[in-house]
């Protein structure tokens, strides 16, 4: 029996596993974060990126799928600047949150965007 396997039948060990793993990726978000905004732009941003990348773009997730992903709770604030980001994509994620969490992710998305900023939100 596989890992993945072992853990859906063992929900304690599945729940701890995941917070243990979310815990490491809250840790070591601020230095994703900080060298992502150091490198040159544009500042393109995935919000629910699941286990899709796209090269040029910062995959972000609740959970994320790979150390290339940066952790993110989408209905808490950003962890960018005001106006720093050029682009942020958000496809098939929104719809999963409650109205009143969604109404602060687009204000969130409007407060981080850069003046001529998009955002492409799609469900």
């Amino acid at each position: 029996m596989d890992l993945k396997a072992m853990l859906k039948r063992q929900p304690r060990i599945e729940s701890a596993s995941l917070a243990g793993w979310t815990a490491v990726c809250r840790a070591r978000r601020p230095a994703q974060v900080r060298r992502f905004l150091d490198a040159a732009g544009p500042h393109r941003v995935i919000l629910g990126a699941s286990r899709h990348r796209l090269d040029g773009w910062l995959a972000t997730d609740l959970i994320p799928k790979s150390r290339h992903h940066v952790y993110l709770d989408a209905t808490e604030p950003f962890p960018f600047p005001d106006g720093s980001i050029d682009r942020l994509l958000c496809e098939h994620m929104i719809e999963h949150i409650p109205a009143e969490a969604g109404a602060g992710l687009l204000a969130e998305c409007a407060r981080v965007l850069a003046p001529g900023g998009r955002l492409r939100l799609a469900t």
